[in-house]
């Protein structure tokens, strides 16, 4: 059995003929108990006790619903933009549902966040959720919902064959025409998926529709045939809305056999996707991508001088090093920023000047190169997952 505890909170401001009684909702497994391995289903369910149709949004956002397990072990996710600023990418369709009078409405959703369910066990899982509730008629705001909610999740180890029995029903949803259904079935593979499941994620990395959401299915499953066809998607004959994240999934993978490759896509791409396409060369080929970095750096091109810093960030090699305090003296700003903040991923060090004004980056410059020439042999490098905090070079 699963335990449920759930509180309901109402903030009712524009609808003064409505209780805070008459829409509740709450969060509550769709099953007493799960395989491991087995995506987790969890039902999003608001009833309207009100006189009145209400409407409200839904979604296939990722972080719409913010799930936390308590004594669930860390997603490990490899670091791939250094230690500053990470890119944020979010992509989801948004559409909208009518409750009746009287009426519920369930909505399905994947349990996932930043923790792995890979081991059996009881789980408790915690969620917040505020959803703005309208009026059908004329769309007004009638409340803001806030659910508060905590469950127990139960997971046992599959025996033979349970594991694809249990995978049937995704599979079968995606094929339906219900993008909603689809976009929840894309998302339940692609979470954790297994061997068993590469011919559908490869028939869906070709979906106009989801193509998308394949992705990073084919990162986790890392098969040779997954990764020819994250290369086939971050070709040039690829858009760049498929091509860039098909690059960070090969970069995230990691696989050294891929080094030629990323950088023949590299030296192909063009603007933003170039740039990440040389920061995965970085993490893929470590020291074998530095003669190809070292090369392009004083290029007349901001955007590529970035995903340059960022490749020989990603290689962990104290030979790249000395490039970068060379981009230190680059004409542009952006690139000599971008270089300081790859100066500190490797040596978890910062120049005492800034390297915003020219006049500025040629004394860190200065500081950088004579630091350097004692501690070159001897400084700890450190890579994008060792993140720690950063010390003056004196």
């Amino acid at each position: 059995m699963f335990l449920a505890k759930l509180s309901f909170v109402f903030v009712l401001a524009w609808a003064p003929h409505t209780s805070a009684q008459q829409i509740i909702g709450r969060f509550y497994p769709e099953k007493q108990q799960y395989l491991v391995g087995e995506p987790i289903i969890v039902v999003f369910e608001i009833v309207n006790k009100s006189p009145r149709a209400i409407e409200i949004a839904e979604s296939d956002c990722p972080s719409r619903h913010q799930f936390e397990v308590d004594n669930a072990p860390p997603r490990q996710k490899m670091e791939l933009y250094g230690c500053g600023r990470k890119p944020i990418s979010l992509d989801c369709m948004i559409g909208s549902r009518e409750i009746p009078a009287g009426g519920r409405s369930q909505e399905r959703v994947l349990l996932e966040g930043e923790f792995e369910l890979d081991s059996p066990g009881k789980y408790h899982v915690r969620t917040m959720f505020e959803q703005t509730v309208h009026g059908n008629e004329n769309n007004e705001i009638v409340a803001d919902l806030k659910v508060d909610s905590e469950f127990d999740v139960r997971l046992r180890a599959p025996n033979p064959g349970e594991l694809e029995t249990a995978y049937k029903p995704f599979l079968h949803d995606l094929r339906s025409r219900d993008i909603m259904v689809k976009s929840l079935a894309a998302s339940a593979v692609n979470q954790n998926p297994p061997l068993f499941a590469e011919t559908a994620l490869l028939t869906l990395s070709k979906d106009p529709v989801v193509s998308a959401e394949s992705i990073e299915g084919l990162m986790r499953l890392a098969t040779p045939t997954a990764r020819a066809r994250l290369f086939e998607m971050a070709s040039t004959r690829s858009s760049d809305d498929d091509g860039q994240p098909a690059i960070q999934a090969l970069g995230e993978i990691g696989n050294p056999q891929d080094c030629q490759a990323m950088l023949a896509i590299a030296s192909e791409k063009k603007n933003y996707t170039q740039a990440e396409a040389y920061i995965m060369a970085g993490r893929i080929c470590k020291e074998n991508a530095i003669p190809t970095l070292k090369g392009l750096v004083g290029a007349n091109d901001s955007q590529l001088l970035l995903g340059i810093a960022g490749g020989l960030a990603n290689t962990s090699s104290r030979l790249a090093v000395p490039p970068l305090i060379g981009m230190l003296l680059d004409p542009d700003r952006n690139a000599r920023q971008a270089a300081a903040d790859a100066l500190a991923t490797l040596t978890r060090r910062t120049s005492n000047h800034e390297v915003g004004v020219e006049d500025s980056a040629k004394q860190s410059y200065v500081e950088w190169s004579g630091w350097w020439s004692v501690n070159s042999t001897t400084a700890p490098i450190y890579s994008s997952d060792q993140c720690s905090a950063v010390q003056p070079l004196s």
